[in-house]
Protein backbone atom coordinates (compact mmCIF):
# COMPACT_ATOMS: atom_id res chain seq x y z
CA UNK A 1 0.00 0.00 0.00
CA UNK A 2 2.14 2.77 -1.32
CA UNK A 3 1.60 6.15 0.19
CA UNK A 4 0.45 5.94 3.75
CA UNK A 5 3.49 8.13 5.96
CA UNK A 6 1.96 9.40 9.12
CA UNK A 7 -0.58 10.54 10.53
CA UNK A 8 -3.54 9.75 12.62
CA UNK A 9 -5.99 9.64 9.75
CA UNK A 10 -3.31 7.65 7.47
CA UNK A 11 -2.45 5.71 10.77
CA UNK A 12 -6.62 4.39 10.94
CA UNK A 13 -6.59 3.63 7.34
CA UNK A 14 -3.57 0.95 7.80
CA UNK A 15 -5.13 -0.05 10.44
CA UNK A 16 -8.45 -0.58 8.49
CA UNK A 17 -6.29 -2.01 5.40
CA UNK A 18 -4.36 -4.77 7.56
CA UNK A 19 -7.37 -5.78 9.45
CA UNK A 20 -9.15 -6.24 6.12
CA UNK A 21 -6.17 -8.12 4.98
CA UNK A 22 -6.42 -10.93 7.94
CA UNK A 23 -9.78 -10.82 7.68
CA UNK A 24 -9.42 -12.65 3.97
CA UNK A 25 -6.52 -14.89 5.61
CA UNK A 26 -3.97 -13.12 3.47
CA UNK A 27 -3.03 -11.01 6.48
CA UNK A 28 0.30 -12.84 6.66
CA UNK A 29 1.68 -11.88 2.31
CA UNK A 30 0.81 -8.14 3.18
CA UNK A 31 3.51 -5.50 2.30
CA UNK A 32 3.10 -2.21 3.49
CA UNK A 33 5.97 0.15 1.71
CA UNK A 34 5.50 4.00 2.93
CA UNK A 35 6.32 6.67 0.40
CA UNK A 36 5.12 9.85 -0.30
CA UNK A 37 1.46 10.58 -1.63
CA UNK A 38 2.78 11.67 -5.44
CA UNK A 39 4.21 10.29 -8.55
CA UNK A 40 7.60 9.68 -7.14
CA UNK A 41 6.71 8.08 -4.40
CA UNK A 42 4.97 5.50 -6.69
CA UNK A 43 7.99 5.56 -8.70
CA UNK A 44 9.67 4.61 -5.03
CA UNK A 45 7.48 1.98 -3.87
CA UNK A 46 7.69 0.31 -7.66
CA UNK A 47 10.90 -0.50 -7.71
CA UNK A 48 10.50 -1.73 -4.45
CA UNK A 49 8.03 -3.97 -5.19
CA UNK A 50 10.10 -4.78 -8.37
CA UNK A 51 12.51 -6.60 -6.01
CA UNK A 52 10.53 -8.51 -4.24
CA UNK A 53 9.66 -12.24 -5.04
CA UNK A 54 7.00 -13.84 -5.55
CA UNK A 55 6.10 -10.08 -6.27
CA UNK A 56 2.30 -9.03 -5.53
CA UNK A 57 -0.54 -9.51 -7.35
CA UNK A 58 -2.39 -6.67 -6.28
CA UNK A 59 -1.13 -2.93 -5.01
CA UNK A 60 -3.87 -0.71 -3.13
CA UNK A 61 -2.34 3.19 -2.91
CA UNK A 62 -2.83 5.30 -0.91
CA UNK A 63 -4.07 7.80 -3.91
CA UNK A 64 -4.06 8.28 -7.33
CA UNK A 65 -1.02 10.28 -8.09
CA UNK A 66 1.08 7.64 -5.74
CA UNK A 67 -0.52 5.00 -8.22
CA UNK A 68 0.40 6.66 -10.89
CA UNK A 69 3.71 6.33 -10.46
CA UNK A 70 4.02 3.15 -9.68
CA UNK A 71 2.04 2.09 -12.61
CA UNK A 72 4.51 3.74 -15.03
CA UNK A 73 7.78 2.53 -13.55
CA UNK A 74 6.21 -1.18 -13.59
CA UNK A 75 5.21 -0.84 -17.27
CA UNK A 76 8.26 0.90 -18.33
CA UNK A 77 9.96 -2.35 -16.07
CA UNK A 78 8.02 -4.52 -18.80
CA UNK A 79 5.37 -5.81 -15.96
CA UNK A 80 1.93 -5.75 -17.18
CA UNK A 81 -1.15 -4.09 -15.46
CA UNK A 82 -3.07 -6.10 -14.93
CA UNK A 83 -1.84 -9.06 -16.39
CA UNK A 84 0.92 -9.10 -13.87
CA UNK A 85 -0.12 -6.75 -10.99
CA UNK A 86 -3.59 -5.43 -10.71
CA UNK A 87 -3.19 -1.40 -9.56
CA UNK A 88 -6.01 0.76 -7.38
CA UNK A 89 -5.85 4.12 -6.22
CA UNK A 90 -7.44 6.38 -3.91
CA UNK A 91 -9.46 9.56 -4.03
CA UNK A 92 -11.10 8.80 -7.75
CA UNK A 93 -9.08 12.11 -9.24
CA UNK A 94 -8.79 13.31 -12.82
CA UNK A 95 -5.81 11.21 -12.89
CA UNK A 96 -7.93 8.16 -12.67
CA UNK A 97 -9.51 8.67 -15.69
CA UNK A 98 -6.60 9.55 -18.16
CA UNK A 99 -7.41 6.88 -21.09
CA UNK A 100 -3.61 5.29 -20.59
CA UNK A 101 -4.00 4.51 -17.01
CA UNK A 102 -7.61 4.02 -16.94
CA UNK A 103 -6.86 3.29 -13.20
CA UNK A 104 -9.28 1.54 -10.84
CA UNK A 105 -9.55 3.77 -7.19
CA UNK A 106 -11.91 4.19 -4.47
CA UNK A 107 -14.33 7.20 -4.77
CA UNK A 108 -14.77 8.70 -1.83
CA UNK A 109 -17.82 11.41 -1.06
CA UNK A 110 -15.98 14.57 -0.28
CA UNK A 111 -19.61 16.26 -0.17
CA UNK A 112 -20.54 14.37 2.69
CA UNK A 113 -16.79 15.12 4.13
CA UNK A 114 -16.91 18.37 3.52
CA UNK A 115 -20.61 18.65 5.14
CA UNK A 116 -18.90 16.67 8.27
CA UNK A 117 -16.33 19.06 8.62
CA UNK A 118 -18.34 22.16 8.50
CA UNK A 119 -20.62 20.54 11.26
CA UNK A 120 -17.91 19.81 13.35
CA UNK A 121 -15.90 23.09 13.10
CA UNK A 122 -19.72 25.21 13.95
CA UNK A 123 -20.19 23.11 16.56
CA UNK A 124 -16.42 23.57 17.87
CA UNK A 125 -16.85 27.44 17.62
CA UNK A 126 -20.06 27.35 19.11
CA UNK A 127 -18.88 25.27 21.94
CA UNK A 128 -14.82 25.11 22.17
CA UNK A 129 -14.85 22.21 24.80
CA UNK A 130 -17.08 19.91 22.55
CA UNK A 131 -15.65 16.53 22.24
CA UNK A 132 -14.10 15.52 18.84
CA UNK A 133 -15.95 13.20 16.92
CA UNK A 134 -14.90 10.66 14.55
CA UNK A 135 -17.16 9.78 11.19
CA UNK A 136 -17.09 7.03 8.68
CA UNK A 137 -18.11 8.22 5.47
CA UNK A 138 -19.08 5.26 2.81
CA UNK A 139 -17.29 5.00 -0.38
CA UNK A 140 -17.57 3.34 -3.32
CA UNK A 141 -14.97 1.37 -5.79
CA UNK A 142 -14.33 3.07 -9.62
CA UNK A 143 -14.04 -0.12 -11.46
CA UNK A 144 -11.79 0.49 -14.47
CA UNK A 145 -8.78 -1.35 -16.23
CA UNK A 146 -5.76 -1.30 -14.11
CA UNK A 147 -7.55 -4.50 -12.30
CA UNK A 148 -7.97 -8.16 -13.26
CA UNK A 149 -7.87 -11.57 -11.77
CA UNK A 150 -4.68 -12.92 -9.86
CA UNK A 151 -2.52 -15.49 -11.85
CA UNK A 152 -2.75 -18.86 -10.71
CA UNK A 153 -0.12 -19.90 -8.68
CA UNK A 154 1.37 -16.33 -7.84
CA UNK A 155 3.18 -13.95 -9.73
CA UNK A 156 7.31 -14.53 -9.76
CA UNK A 157 9.99 -12.22 -10.03
CA UNK A 158 10.68 -12.24 -13.85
Amino acid sequence: MPGLKQGRMQANATKGYLFAMQGHGIGDRTVMISTEYTEAGGHAAAHKLLDLDPRPTAVVCANDRCAFGLVETLVRAGVQVPGNISVIGFDDSSVARFPFLDLTSVRPDPRRMAALAIDAAERRIEDPASPVTEHRVMVSLAVRSSTGAALRGGNLKR
